[in-house]
């Protein structure tokens, strides 16, 4: 039950994304190579991690910001554009339509999302699980999709090196701000500002997603 609570949620969104996809699907291969690939970013990101863990002190703010930015997001959301970047940017050539960097992101995302929930959910239960299936996967879906978006964007239109700086950079600010109000574990921003960012961020991505796919 706990094993299906913490994959379900992220094959849901991949689904939901999959049939957005109304041009031309893209290859089922190169999809699953992507997920593997998202799932095996989980070993390096926790080696990076831990090995250079900041731990912050009591209320340090500036400990808590650095650990959500740079020790967690900009890890995790950079490996994630790494990937891209070597598969898919150089040498993928059914990447020609502007929705294709957003399913080939979130495919990518998503495979460490679901291997991340797999961990929580085994090690915290059912009800992190549910939790998560609301805020943590749509996260990587959102970040995905903002990274996606602004690939297709260098890809296709101009400006092609502001792109893919914005491609890198606005995910990591998205993960690192998510990260930051809920290690801060404050009653105000964990009980109100928290829930108004996980809604701005199903806007953000639901947004993007509609503008891109057409639909």
């Amino acid at each position: 039950m706990n094993l299906m609570i913490a994959i379900a949620p992220a094959i849901l969104v991949l689904y939901y994304i999959y049939q957005k996809d109304i041009l031309a699907k893209e290859p089922p291969g190169t999809l699953l190579k992507l997920f593997i690939w998202g799932a095996f970013l989980v070993i390096p990101a926790s080696i990076l991690e831990n090995s250079w863990y900041i731990n912050p002190t009591g209320t340090d703010v500036i400990d808590y910001f650095m650990l959500s930015f740079f020790n967690v997001a900009l890890i995790e959301e950079g490996l994630k554009y790494l990937v891209f970047i070597v598969f898919i940017w150089k040498g993928e050539k059914e990447f020609d339509e502007f929705f294709d960097g957003i399913v080939y992101a979130i495919f990518i995302s998503l495979g460490f999302a679901t291997i991340e929930n797999i961990f929580y959910v085994t090690t915290f239960g059912t009800s992190t699980g549910i939790i998560r299936a609301i805020t943590a996967i749509p996260l990587h879906a959102v970040c995905a999709v903002i990274s996606g978006s602004y690939l297709s964007r260098a890809k296709f239109l101009n400006h092609a090196s502001v792109n893919l700086v914005k491609a890198f950079i606005y995910p990591i600010l998205l993960h690192g701000l998510y990260n930051f109000i809920l290690f801060l574990n404050n009653p105000v921003m964990s009980t109100i500002v928290f829930p108004l960012l996980v809604i701005s961020y199903y806007r953000l991505g639901l947004k993007n997603i509609k503008m891109l796919s057409g639909k």
